[in-house]
């Protein structure tokens, strides 16, 4: 499978570009609590079925019906803070976005054929050749195509300022390798369907949804590649709730290893998986027990771990607080 770049978007609350009024909530559960607590909330979910080319076992099968609470990640432009979120690569149709507020839904449904996806990622590359930057769509009630969105004029220029930021983030230029690497795979992986389409009986990789997804023999996992993630819990003030954190696993890559920050005495990391409704598990998923000394970090093999969203917890001391890590692939 070639991997597929990310697309990402942000919603603001009108045409000048102004952030949404309320706190984005990571489950319905935290919504329903905020509420009762007369925070205005708004939230954005990710539905999907698996597609029949699915490759793996598991509780997922072709045909399931699923759904992801989106994360958001801090962006601030012009002094005003944002939140992006970005739409990972999978094996699933049907897909669409669902963000709420109060009594209000806004539906986006995403692109369902390889030209669609293809001219959306084309879109980016325009504004930055350099890196990925988001969409920005006004929300309001109603049913909407990705596609639409973005060719709306309205934030034209404001995505270019998006486009044209310089991010101080550590781990940026890795993230931007990635994103390099993976737009020339599908340039190359496109140009070779444009072809395909055109010979007699031949058909552009059929059963197709989201991603462009299937395997051309040019992508070949390395046994003994291994990509390391890392992540940290530090914030710059922007966000009012949990952090939110995406690990997006390259198939390319044999080996998953991520890093976990913290140490001290009873210092442990604990991660449940989420169910398709955002319902974390009664059963500990991975449990990883820190360093007792020293200022140290411990790298744990996530290859294997379950794909999927998860609430998660660090525990020191008396103390814990929570985030949400999301795995993809």
């Amino acid at each position: 499978m070639v991997p597929q770049p990310d697309l990402q978007f942000m919603v603001v609350d009108n045409t000048h570009g102004r952030p949404m009024r309320g706190d984005q909530a990571d489950s319905f559960m935290m919504a329903e609590l905020w509420k009762e607590h007369d925070r205005r909330v708004w939230l954005a979910r990710f539905h999907f079925t698996v597609a029949d080319s699915y490759p793996y076992g598991g509780p997922e099968k072709p045909g399931d019906t699923k759904q992801w609470m989106l994360g958001g990640v801090p962006l601030k432009l012009n002094g005003r803070a944002h939140v992006r979120m970005d739409l990972i690569d999978c094996y699933c149709r049907d897909a669409y976005v669902e963000v709420l507020r109060d009594d209000e839904r806004m539906r986006i449904d995403l692109p369902a054929t390889p030209a669609e996806l293809w001219a959306l990622l084309q879109q980016m590359l325009e504004r930055n050749a350099e890196h990925a930057s988001p969409e920005v769509f006004r929300f309001r009630p109603g049913r909407f195509t990705y596609a639409e969105l973005a060719a709306d004029p309205t934030f034209h220029r404001m995505e270019a300022r998006l486009a044209a930021r310089t991010s101080t983030d550590a781990q940026q230029a890795y993230r931007d390798e990635v994103w390099r690497k993976e737009m020339r795979a599908v340039s190359k992986g496109w140009s070779t369907d444009i072809h395909r389409a055109q010979e007699p009986n031949t058909s552009a990789h059929p059963g197709r949804s989201y991603a462009l997804g299937a395997s051309n023999g040019s992508q070949v996992r390395a046994p003994n590649d291994t990509a390391r993630h890392t992540f940290t819990l530090e914030t710059d003030g922007l966000r009012t709730g949990p952090v939110s954190i995406v690990i997006d696993r390259d198939p390319n890559y044999a080996h998953h290893l991520l890093e976990f920050p913290a140490s001290g005495p009873g210092t442990r990391f604990e991660l449940y998986l989420q169910d398709s409704t955002g319902v974390p598990s009664e059963t500990v998923t991975l449990r990883v027990d820190m360093p007792a000394e020293g200022e140290t970090s411990k790298w744990v093999d996530v290859t294997e771990l379950p794909s999927g969203a998860y609430t998660a917890y660090l525990t020191w001391g008396e103390h814990q607080s929570v985030f949400y890590l999301v795995l993809g692939r």
